[in-house]
């Protein structure tokens, strides 16, 4: 899951010119004070979040295995960076920890943008809407400002909503249409960002990260075309979600490419809930193909249960491995059978053991219910899922 946000800057810098072109008077040094105590407030919490955004439990490998995360459940997960040697099952934590640490660089990310948005903000009167059109760029933005932490901005170009974002206190949101604000560069993988954040303190937030309608790309045809990652804090406990989806990568008869057919029959959608604090991280995984609706039953689509559910899946991946035709599917079953819900992982070790929930290790974390999926998005409405952007600021 890559994404280009170097466009960014270009359009902060625009943004700060808002407040030139909009300030109706000098602020005085009482407001000027309020505003950078504020400020700092702000950039304070945000970046205590973002210190502690890894729970300690998933954040010991080495930076050597970070480089990517395969999208596909493929056994041929060693070709990875990131899983070295390790089958895809033994990678889990690997790919957990992969998938925390995204989704904490997007989230240092936004909170940079917020914060440079914030500070350009600060010349503009409170209580104000209006519009600048920035030449250079081509997008005019549209802006309200409640407040000196209370506004949103939107981005505008050729009449098509790319940019949006609103901050209000404890909570911000940004929203941008890359494939829009890329057009032309053939670099991009385009796609949707949406970042959603709020936060009462460094011990308590939430962050939701959800990226669709990415282009494939030839050197790592196996990346995801959607995908959502949630990361929670709750005092001494982390908690989330990851969610990706791609339309081809369960299909084990030939090499995945960006021309690979996106089927029911081919697709993927893998889910991992987790739940960590600094010792340990329990976590549990789930595999559903695109035409799935409903998520009343996601505990039987566990590893354990795969075979039972697509005995065709695991046939094809047995044959692709050389197993002899007529077994192979029931070989696959076999191994997979012993990889029940949920697996534990300890700080300070690459060993993780299935059909654990922690308890041995960090009490908290067993007694922490995971998710029941009742309010997960099903495959079928999560594949065909689309970020959309506001037309105006309210």
């Amino acid at each position: 899951m890559k994404t280009n946000m170097k466009w960014l800057t270009a359009y902060l810098t625009g943004l700060l010119l808002v407040s030139s072109s909009c300030s109706e008077q000098p602020k005085q040094d009482d407001e000027l004070a309020k505003q950078d105590a504020a400020l700092t407030a702000l950039a304070g919490n945000l970046k205590a979040i973002d210190d502690e955004f890894v729970p300690p439990s998933v954040s010991d490998e080495s930076t050597q295995v970070l480089s990517k995360a395969s999208g596909s459940i493929r056994s041929k997960a060693e070709s990875d960076d990131i899983c070295g040697t390790l089958d895809f099952i033994e990678c889990q934590p690997r790919l957990l920890r992969f998938y925390i640490r995204t989704a904490r660089l997007t989230f240092g990310f936004s909170r940079l943008i917020v914060l440079d948005v914030a500070r350009g903000m600060g010349g503009i009167p409170d209580g104000s809407t209006g519009s600048i059109h920035i030449a250079a760029e081509d997008v005019t933005v549209n802006y309200r400002k409640t407040s000196f932490l209370d506004f949103e901005l939107l981005l505008k170009k050729a009449n098509r909503s790319v940019g949006f974002i609103k901050v209000e206190p404890g909570h911000y949101e940004l929203r941008f249409d890359i494939a829009t604000l890329e057009a032309g560069n053939p670099d991009s993988k385009g796609g949707k960002i949406a970042i959603d954040v709020e936060y009462l303190d460094q011990g308590n937030w939430n962050t939701e990260i959800t990226v669709t309608d990415t282009l494939c790309d030839p050197e790592n045809p196996d990346d995801p075309e959607a995908a959502y990652l949630n990361v929670s804090r709750i005092g001494g406990l982390w908690k989330g979600l990851t969610t990706f989806y791609h339309g081809a990568s369960a299909r084990f008869d030939q090499p995945l490419t960006c021309d690979s057919p996106a089927s029911d029959q081919n697709s993927m959608t893998i889910y991992t809930d987790f739940v960590a604090n600094k010792v340990a991280a329990k976590a549990a995984l789930y595999f559903m193909r695109r035409n799935e609706t409903s998520m009343a039953n996601v505990a039987s689509f566990g590893l354990n249960g795969l075979c039972g559910k697509y005995p065709d899946l695991c046939q094809s991946l047995g044959v692709s491995l050389g197993l002899p035709a007529d077994t192979a599917g029931q070989t696959v079953a076999n191994h997979f059978s012993q990889f029940v819900n949920s697996y534990c992982a300890q700080r300070g070790s690459r060993d993780i053991q299935w059909n654990n929930t922690c308890s041995a290790v960090a009490p908290e974390v067993a007694d922490a219910p995971l998710q029941n999926g009742s309010s997960w998005m099903a495959p079928s409405v999560f594949s065909q899922l689309s970020i959309s952007l506001p037309d105006a600021v309210n």
